[in-house]
């Protein structure tokens, strides 16, 4: 028998080769087919169900054995969105950048003043009031800014506006003819070295030391451990109320100005100069004298000293302060004055005169020219202070020292119905009696007019 094991296999039938090399459909997992939903991809074929591309589905069996299934289940269902985080509320978004209200002081009434965005843009914050002065706001930080006006010059600055540093100087009060040496002073440093410097003492205005304080005080809070910080800050505070006539506060402020600092001549001497103003004598004296002590070329607290002397009637004491004074640089106009009213009482005719006539050139008021008139009279040269006398009635129509002066010379002249005319009007302009003598006016307007309608 035939060992059939060992036969060979028969030929498969024609169709045999055909069935076989047909690809097997692919089936699918669960999780892949879920995939191409979600993705929109095309699937391949379940089992049972006719793909026309074989040269396709050789291709994407392929990659599906070459791409390696994904160990975990995707997402089916789309992402929920999420919700958008509450947004601060205006207040919360505004706190950490408020804007700072600030000050501009132009000194001149409409001008404009601008924000520079860029070296090619500005934007208009304001026009000043009468006062010169615009209040707006402004973030905090470094800005710069532009104030103008038709027919004056251009002022162009930097600020810093920070709490305690608000307000900011930009005069443009001052001619474009102006002389170019002396600028405007633009920090705290600039104005305390300008009242430190004896001709331009007096020149330092109030605006000036709000600056000197704002930054000062900025100054103070940002290094609160700086005695030197701390005394500029009280001495600019102390100025401005000095300014105001405030001079209990002045007092205080200057006071602990020198007790934080003592070696600051410039604190002694603001103390002086406030005592002085509340009319205590003996104090303002010994500031005054601390002040010359630590700082010997301190040439106002020398004027101040005289001031103190003169008001106590010590006049030759006075004069010689007033005179170490003036040595040392200080030649103010108020000081010429008070020497000049001391020359006179000491009948020093002459040297009044040349006070005086130095003090008309930079101040000429109706005062000034009274005490002209009275050292030409002093001296026996009526013709001359005449002319005095009519320039400080023009300067001041309602004075009545200077018609009760003129009223006198002219009596004296013989000229008895200018004499009568003045006299009147001295005795109306002053019923209190405080500026002239009203018997001795009383008396020679009553004998000039009877003399000039005598005469007649």
């Amino acid at each position: 028998m035939q060992d059939k094991s060992r036969e060979p296999n028969p030929l498969p039938p024609a169709e045999t080769p055909r069935t076989r090399t047909r690809p097997r459909p692919l089936k699918l997992s669960a999780p892949l087919a879920l995939l191409c939903a979600a993705l929109s991809l095309p699937c391949p074929l379940a089992r049972g169900q006719t793909k026309p591309n074989i040269a396709g589905d050789v291709e994407s069996n392929k990659k599906e054995r070459a791409t390696p299934k994904p160990t975990s289940t995707p997402r089916t269902a789309p992402r929920r969105k999420r919700a958008p985080a509450p947004r601060p509320t205006p207040a919360e978004e505004a706190a950490p950048a408020t804007p700072l209200e600030v000050t501009f002081d132009t000194g001149l009434a409409e001008s404009d003043v601008y924000l520079d965005q860029s070296p090619n843009a500005m934007q208009k914050l304001g026009r000043s009031g009468a006062d010169g002065r615009l209040v707006t706001r402004l973030p905090r930080g470094l800005h710069t800014v532009t104030a103008s006006r038709p027919g004056s010059r251009v002022e162009r600055r930097q600020i810093d506006v920070q709490p305690g540093s608000t307000t900011f100087v930009l005069n443009l009060s001052e001619s474009p003819a102006a002389d170019a040496n002396v600028a405007a002073p633009l920090t705290a440093e600039d104005v305390f070295r300008r009242y430190l410097d004896p001709k331009q003492t007096d020149n330092v205005t109030a605006d000036e030391w709000r600056l000197a304080q704002a930054e000062t005080a900025a100054a103070f809070a940002a290094n609160p451990l700086d005695p030197q910080v701390e005394a500029q800050a009280l001495f600019a505070r102390g100025q401005l109320a000095f300014l105001r006539r405030d001079f209990a506060r002045a007092i205080t402020d200057f006071n602990t100005a020198a007790l934080k600092l003592p070696t600051s001549a410039l604190a002694f001497y603001g103390l002086g100069n406030a005592y002085l103003g509340n009319n205590q004598l003996d104090e303002a004296a010994r500031a005054y004298q601390q002040a010359t002590a630590i700082s010997p070329q301190l040439s106002m607290a020398y004027k101040g000293w005289g001031d103190v002397l003169a008001r106590q009637d010590r006049n030759r004491e006075a004069l010689r302060y007033y005179e170490r004074a003036r040595v040392l640089g200080y030649t103010s106009s108020d000081t010429r004055q008070v020497a000049a009213r001391i020359l006179l009482k000491e009948r020093r005719w002459s040297e009044a005169l040349k006070e005086l006539l130095e003090v008309s050139k930079t101040s000429p008021t109706a005062e000034v020219f009274v005490r002209i008139g009275d050292a030409y009279v002093g001296l026996e040269q009526p013709l001359s202070a005449a002319p005095a006398y009519r320039r400080a009635l023009e300067l001041d129509p309602k004075s009545a020292e200077a018609h009760y002066k003129f009223g006198e010379l002219a009596y004296a002249q013989r000229e008895y119905a200018a004499a009568a005319e003045s006299l009147e009007r001295a005795l109306a302009l002053d019923p209190a009696g405080a500026l002239i003598d009203r018997g001795r006016a009383r008396e020679l307007a009553s004998k000039a007019a009877a003399k000039a309608r005598g005469s007649k």
